[in-house]
């Protein structure tokens, strides 16, 4: 009688293949992405030549957005008068009044030594929450191959030399609002710091205001965590008061006016931006429907946690989060990109390859080499994707050179990854439960 296939050994060739480390899997979204978006557009391009093209956008005065957002600071406590009227209404970058009021501790340096001040306080944040934070909440007590790949890579990345050209000031918030997790979840005696880390961050960028969800510790007792979060709120909600009612409701004004007139170009790779060029004349119903889809992962990692699948704060909540940050502001250049590394590290570095099933090893495979491809091409710049083989003819060029098909790519790729079992959904804060970490070696192939 004739052997069912079901029960037929694999082959040999397959098994090796199946058995290999993540890490494999991983480099080879890398390699891919360096093929695709570098040996390609610059060595192999249809002219022949090598090619570099211009691929951070400079504004020709380097730290443009330091002195604009020094110049809110110089508004307000040199001119008296309002930072947020006149053509500082119509700028594309702003912050809350609290950060007019932390900036102007530099509008009294030379211009120069105040760049030099950010620039390195965004280098010590981008090691502080790659090296430090990733390692701390994927549970190791080393650098692991997984996380130091991210984290040199990134460091060297397109959008981290953009947030540098620019004198922007993500990273830094990025590192108050890890800092705040980890004192929350680490230092439950030192919990109101996590609070005022916290609203420091959203006060630079309001965008980390996200990152609230991360300060749920207990999904079933809402009425406590209801509480927490109501506070934390009320605390941000009088700090736009800082400079008073009327800065606040000029500021509101001005904020307003950049969600309902959004700006797009290539380099913002928000919903609203994306949406805008592809569909001018009717780009909301597109904009609805990615915020849908980001907004349903969201509440896919929220009612996991509910149900006890994914408890307290992990590792695929907080990519969430962080891509949540990334699409939904109407203003999302691609200097808030470094954003994204450590959540990602953390991800990656948390993941396994199913041991059970052939199909589900073979198909988890498939998610993490498609994650990795779609966030390491990420590391490129825009000027890098414009010709994406097979699709740049097919389609217009502002869909392969926007980062956000690749950001979504990475969101469908990781949620489909959690609910296969791939990890990646495992608790964030090691030392404040009994839980075992992940297991490094096995996540990194060692």
């Amino acid at each position: 009688m004739e052997t069912p296939e079901a029960k037929k050994p694999r082959p040999d060739w397959l098994g090796r293949l199946l058995d290999q480390p993540l890490l494999v899997w991983i480099l080879l979204g890398f390699l891919a992405s360096y093929l695709l978006f570098f040996l390609r557009p610059v060595f192999l391009n249809p002219k022949g030549v090598m090619y570099f093209p211009d691929y951070v956008r400079a504004n020709g005065r380097i730290g443009s957005d330091l002195a604009i957002n020094l110049g809110y600071a110089r508004t307000w406590l040199v001119k008296h008068q309002n930072p947020y009227v006149g053509v500082n209404l119509n700028a594309e970058d702003f912050h809350p009044p609290l950060g007019t009021l932390l900036f102007s501790s530099l509008i009294f340096l030379p211009f120069r030594y105040a760049y030099l001040i950010v620039t390195l306080l965004t280098m010590v944040g981008y090691g502080v929450s790659t090296l430090w934070f990733a390692r701390w909440a994927s549970g190791t007590r080393r650098l692991t191959p997984t996380l130091l790949l991210l984290a040199v890579t990134g460091f060297l990345s397109y959008g981290f030399q953009f947030q540098l050209e620019r004198g922007q000031f993500d990273v830094i918030a990025m590192t108050l609002g890890l800092a705040a997790i980890a004192v929350f979840y680490g230092r439950p005696r030192l919990r109101p710091l996590s609070y005022v880390l916290l609203t420091l961050a959203i006060q630079l960028k309001v965008w980390p205001a996200i990152l609230i969800v991360a300060f749920v510790a207990d999904w079933r007792n809402w009425r406590r965590e209801g509480l927490r979060i109501l506070g934390i709120l009320i605390l941000n909600a009088a700090c736009l008061f800082v400079l008073g009612p009327r800065i606040f409701l000029d500021f509101f004004q001005s904020i307003s006016q950049h969600v309902l007139v959004p700006f797009h170009s290539a380099v913002n790779h928000s919903a609203a931006s994306f949406a805008m060029e592809l569909f001018p004349s009717h780009p909301g119903p597109l904009e609805l429907a990615i915020w849908a889809l980001v907004a349903a992962c969201l509440l896919y990692a929220i009612w996991g946690a509910r149900a006890g699948r994914l408890p307290g704060l992990n590792p695929y909540l907080l990519l969430v989060c962080t891509i949540a940050a990334l699409v939904v502001p109407t203003i999302s250049d691609d200097y808030t990109l470094p954003i994204l590394i450590a959540p990602a590290a953390i991800f990656f570095s948390c993941l396994q390859i199913p041991q059970k099933g052939q199909m589900r090893a073979g198909l988890g495979i498939v998610l993490i080499f498609l994650a990795s491809l779609a966030y390491s091409s990420l590391l490129f710049s825009f000027t890098n994707r414009m010709s994406l083989p097979l699709l740049a003819s097919r389609v217009s060029p502002f869909f392969t050179e926007n980062g956000l098909p690749a950001i979504l790519v990475l969101l469908l790729a990781a949620t489909a990854l959690v609910a296969l079992g791939c990890g990646g959904s495992g608790e964030i804060n090691p030392r404040a439960t009994p839980a075992s970490p992940p297991d490094s070696s096995q996540a990194d192939g060692q």
